[in-house]
């Protein structure tokens, strides 16, 4: 075959050049369906290019500490992770530390077993406090005292959201609060696809303290009508039929039923269930590309789970940067002389840098305190690399 000819052809098919093909033709979504894939590579791009910031700043990579306390948290130690990691082509919730290599971010895994006591996983807590982001994943064994054990994540290094409802509620507002991942990713795919939000009749399904709950008071602060289904709703058929947007967070397979759905509105599913290798989730559509008369339904998978690993790798690079931001601003050498005749310099004070330790020139009142920080050596040993 002429070789001009097959690579015209290849061209052809799969466009190399970033514009549109055949190729590229036959694998897009159809236009009712909601995919976070796309919108995940962006996030996680832009999180490749924090980090680098971070280290060409710092020396150290922004960092995440991952917590899990048993097999029932779904995460990279539950049952089905070797088989729903499988079922992703890109980056995996199941497999963070390979996703934080690919996009600049340190991972590590701590795995308690089920055993473990609400002590011990305070203690496992307080050991990474260095790291950036903290997150410990949920559910706990049930003998663990979950209110204690989260309550032992600082507040400025909460990458998944568990103070939200807490400091949402006593703020009067959700400025400046961590929104739990999975609620993140929903409310990015619904701003993506231009879902009107403001006015519109919603119904969350579930309400769990980490997706349901706080998805439903992230809705209400922009203005949605939002009604909170439960296990114990009767004529859960009515509600789905007069709703606009309706979100479901159980993981009970077939769920809703496409038929209920009102026409024009918008469905997302967010619950899933993995039984004999196969994914099953909460709404499942009728055929490709429709959920009964919906005009918009997400993609399972490939709708909001992609985009919640790349929502906590994106919170744990903010927080690396904000370290970053912090250190940079920390005084100079001369500021912090100044600062010790001024009498402004405190007892325990941890930034002396390591060249005013061992300075002969300096003053008698910062000299005082020397001895006690003289093995610090560098800044950075303080964070993860």
């Amino acid at each position: 075959m002429d070789e001009k000819k097959f690579k015209d052809a290849m061209t052809y098919l799969g466009d190399t050049n970033g514009g549109s093909s055949l190729w590229s033709s036959f694998h897009q979504p159809p236009v009712s369906l909601m995919v976070g894939d796309h919108l995940a590579r962006s996030l996680l791009g832009s999180v490749k290019d924090k980090a680098r910031q971070v280290w060409n700043r710092t020396g150290t990579r922004p960092s995440l500490a991952v917590i899990t306390v048993g097999e029932e948290a779904v995460g990279g130690t539950h049952p089905t992770a070797e088989e729903r990691e499988k079922r992703r082509r890109g980056e995996s919730w199941f497999n963070k530390e390979e996703t934080g290599r690919k996009h600049g971010i340190k991972v590590k895994t701590i795995n308690l077993p089920e055993q473990t006591t609400t002590d011990e996983v305070i203690s496992a807590l307080n050991s990474v406090r260095r790291y950036d982001g903290v997150q410990l994943m949920w559910p706990l064994p049930d003998h663990i005292d979950s209110r204690k054990a989260y309550l032992s994540i600082p507040h400025s290094k909460d990458c998944d959201g568990v103070y939200y409802m807490g400091l949402s509620e006593l703020a009067s507002s959700d400025e400046g609060v961590t929104l739990p991942v999975t609620c993140e990713a929903v409310m990015m795919l619904l701003d993506e696809y231009n879902v009107d939000i403001d006015g519109a009749k919603v119904l969350v399904i579930g309400r769990s303290r980490i997706v349901g709950r706080p998805l439903a008071y992230a809705l209400d602060q922009r203005n949605a009508t939002v009604t909170t289904a439960h296990s114990k709703t009767f004529n859960l058929k009515g509600f789905v039929a007069d709703t606009d947007i309706v979100i479901s967070c159980v993981g009970s397979p077939s769920l809703i039923a496409p038929e209920w759905v009102k026409s024009g509105s918008t469905v997302v599913n967010v619950g899933t269930v993995f039984e004999d290798s196969k994914l099953f989730p909460d709404v499942h559509p009728s055929n490709l590309g429709s959920f009964g008369s919906s005009k918009l339904h997400s993609s399972t998978p490939g709708g909001v789970g992609p985009l919640s690993v790349a929502v906590l790798m994106k919170n744990v690079a903010d927080m690396g940067m904000a370290r970053m931001h912090k250190e940079m601003s920390r005084p100079k050498g001369g500021e912090i002389e100044r600062g010790a005749k001024d009498g402004r310099l405190e007892r325990g004070d941890t930034n002396i840098p390591p060249s005013y330790i061992t300075n002969p020139r300096m003053s008698p009142s910062t000299r005082r305190f020397a001895p006690r920080f003289a093995h610090r050596s560098n800044h950075s040993d303080s964070h993860p690399t």
